[in-house]
């Protein structure tokens, strides 16, 4: 009796043929020995067919995995934890300039004017604070107000304009937070109810 298809007969004799095995085939009617698959397995994956009859032989992802292209891969995840967002089927650590409050669906988004976002791995964006501006979209830090101006909101995206000072004074505040800005008189003057004003004459 032939060994089959699929089977092998290495001695004469033999009560029952031998099946070919995993990672072999055997393709004529009449085996004596198995020949190895030549399709070599990705990782993660093993044969299927203990009995194959020709090449390539058959083969599936190992439990846990899945077929991605040629690939055998752990499955997408859906959620990640607060500080990474899902990035080519794994859970990265959200960059600089974006926040990611993870859950489901575990988005990466960026920080909007107003805000900014400095470090790695931020949940929440961080607001720019009172007496500094973000004026843009993905920003990692904040800007001062800048003498002459103000900045009176959590989230401020430009800056304002102080109130008129008086003639011969400056500006003293970077990071103003009222209309009523800091200033001080220039070298050579000195503040007499709200002006700036040269020192009074003490003799002639």
């Amino acid at each position: 009796v032939d060994s089959g298809r699929g089977y092998y007969v290495p001695n004469a004799g033999a009560a029952m043929p031998n099946s070919c095995g995993f990672g072999f085939y055997c393709p004529l009617t009449v085996n004596v020995d198995r020949t190895g698959c030549s399709n070599s397995l990705t990782t993660n994956a093993h044969y299927t067919d203990g009995n194959s009859k020709s090449v390539p032989c058959a083969w599936s992802c190992d439990p846990g995995y899945e077929m991605v292209g040629s690939q055998c891969l752990p499955p997408a995840p859906t959620t990640c934890l607060a500080g990474r967002y899902i990035n080519d089927r794994t859970c990265s650590v959200c960059p600089t300039g974006s926040f990611c409050p993870g859950g489901p669906g575990a988005p990466r988004t960026p920080c909007v004017a107003g805000t900014y976002c400095p470090t790695s791995g931020l949940s929440t964006p961080e607001d720019s604070g009172q007496g500094f501006y973000v004026v843009s979209n993905m920003a990692t830090n904040r800007a001062d107000c800048g003498i002459g101006n103000f900045c009176p909101l959590q989230k401020n995206v430009i800056p304002q304009t102080c109130t008129t000072k008086p003639t011969n004074s400056s500006y003293l505040d970077l990071r103003a937070v009222s209309a009523q800005c800091a200033f001080g008189c220039n070298s050579g003057y000195e503040l007499v109810n709200g002006a700036c004003l040269p020192p009074a004459v003490t003799s002639c």
